[in-house]
């Protein structure tokens, strides 16, 4: 299967949620997410995600796609799934993918 990239809505939770003082500034930003439903063996299976800006989706559109790219569990990338962004046990976002995006080269 093809790793895929699909387009996210992201909420970045503030510092009094627990959250981040402030957005990560570059143009791409990796960290452990965890969806709802967990996938099998979390914590302990946890998989890095890659999110990037969508283009002409406004400040809150990302696409999200996972970091080792064919090799980790693509059927949960479904529009209506939730998932939240941590750092360590601190979650920094919530989000929820709102739309399939085009297929991308295996990393």
């Amino acid at each position: 299967m093809l790793a895929r990239k699909v387009i996210v809505q992201l909420r970045w939770r503030t510092a009094a949620e627990g959250g981040r003082q402030v957005p990560p500034s570059g143009p791409r930003y990796s960290t452990v997410a965890s969806f709802d439903p967990p996938t099998p063996n979390w914590p302990e299976e946890a998989w890095s995600v890659v999110v990037e800006p969508a283009p002409a989706s406004g400040s809150s559109g990302f696409t999200l796609s996972f970091l080792a790219g064919d090799r980790a569990p693509q059927h949960v990338l479904q529009p209506g799934v939730r998932f939240e962004l941590l750092e360590g046990t601190r979650v920094v976002a919530n989000g929820e993918i709102v739309d399939d995006a085009v297929p991308v080269a295996a990393r």
